[in-house]
């Protein structure tokens, strides 16, 4: 008898966790104070699909366009993981525009990592980062980000920055 009412008990219980735990609500993102997602975090920026869009792409890539991407970055790596020459010449020096000395190559990949893959958005692979404007292109300065932009840029050449 005991034993019928310990397991009446726990059939019970079991069936209100159950009850609870269906009609907890679902969960929601986090928004911010205005509404829009919280995306706070840490986030990673190593992909193969760049800021903004060439002109010769869509925003949806295509499978064939994804497979040549990531696969011209593999091959890409399995080059660049061959063994050096260590007799090779020195390295033109300079051409890169982010270059700080103008007498270095700077930095190789090894300091940066591309990822391995295209950003994929509701499962469709992008052509760019930015998708507004449609064009996936940053849009020209204003006049009056041009003005702000000189003046700075004056100010720093008089000032210092």
């Amino acid at each position: 008898m005991r034993l019928k009412h310990s397991t009446c008990a726990a059939l019970a219980a079991m069936l209100l966790a159950v009850t609870a735990a269906s009609a907890a609500p679902q969960w929601e993102p986090p928004r911010t104070a205005w509404g829009h997602p919280d995306l706070q975090g840490n986030w990673s920026n190593a992909t193969l699909t760049p800021l903004t869009r060439p002109r010769d792409r869509g925003l949806v890539l295509t499978p064939e366009e994804v497979a040549e991407i990531e696969s011209g970055q593999a091959e890409f790596v399995r080059e660049a993981a061959a063994p050096s020459d260590p007799t090779r010449p020195l390295p033109p020096g300079g051409s890169n525009p982010v270059c700080i000395d103008a007498a270095t190559t700077c930095y190789n990949d090894v300091y940066r990592d591309p990822g391995e893959r295209v950003a994929v958005v509701n499962g469709e692979p992008r052509g760019s980062l930015i998708t507004v404007p449609e064009d996936g292109r940053v849009p020209a300065f204003t006049s009056a980000a041009r003005d702000w932009l000189r003046e700075a840029t004056q100010s720093n050449r008089q000032f210092g920055a």
